[in-house]
């Protein structure tokens, strides 16, 4: 689990028990906080998924546990939750109807989801600015590093081609798509650099007029990016040496 991870779940729980002996808490923006455990007043529209495709539009296939902490403060725990990579939608299953709902993008703030195994993983809802493009970008995105320079992934699934198949005297073209996920360095002012390669040399690139002094730190801390873990620690370096 990544150090953001921690100090996010562990702040979701801390306003759970605050908020469960208070009847409201105004948060910073002004807004009333409240949990829902019972009665979740999550909007969005009934979800029908009619694709059909080679390949899973979701992170994973299977529902997993999910907290959401929607914008006018509201957290909403242990709900069943599927992010959905290829439409940046996320799906939840309205506990007593069990329909799928397309949850409405505009009120989640932040989600996080529970998979099987130790890391829980952290989603914002972010608007970035592409670098050299002028056009914002809003999706969800999973927070990796948090701090003056911030790393974060968009767990994208998109359409790579199509497979044919031959049922008789007829051909069925399919889509086919597949798990291709951006990664994003975060500047200060919430402009967005793609991370196209994992790699030192890739990675000090987004810093033009500081290139040599991030190869140097990485070298002097002995950083070879290898995986996600290994760009993470990258990042922080770099936060580091700009910020410390």
């Amino acid at each position: 689990m990544s150090e953001y991870s921690k100090h996010f779940i562990a702040g979701l729980f801390s306003l759970a028990l605050v908020l469960s002996a208070a009847a409201a808490v105004g948060t910073g923006g002004g807004a009333q906080a409240r949990t829902m455990d019972f009665e979740p007043r999550i909007s969005g529209e009934v979800f029908i998924s009619t694709m059909q495709a080679d390949g899973s539009p979701y992170l994973h296939d299977d529902w997993v546990k999910g907290d959401l902490l929607l914008l006018d403060g509201s957290l909403v725990r242990g709900q069943d939750v599927r992010y959905n990579g290829y439409l940046d939608a996320l799906i939840w299953r309205q506990p007593r109807s069990l329909q799928s709902v397309k949850v409405a993008k505009d009120m989640v703030r932040q989600f996080v989801l529970y998979p099987p195994g130790p890391d829980s993983l952290v989603f914002q809802n972010i608007t970035l600015r592409p670098w050299y493009e002028s056009e914002s970008v809003n999706l969800f995105a999973q927070i990796l590093y948090k701090g003056e320079i911030s790393l974060v992934v968009h767990q994208r699934i998109r359409r790579t081609g199509e497979t044919l198949e031959s049922r008789g005297a007829r051909i069925i073209s399919r889509p086919r798509i597949e798990h291709d996920p951006v990664f994003y360095v975060l500047m200060p002012d919430n402009e967005a650099r793609e991370l196209r390669r994992h790699s030192r040399r890739s990675l000090s690139r987004l810093f033009p007029e500081q290139r040599t002094d991030v190869r140097a730190a990485l070298r002097n801390e002995g950083v070879r990016i290898n995986s996600q873990e290994d760009l993470v620690r990258a990042i922080r370096v770099i936060d580091n040496l700009f910020f410390e």
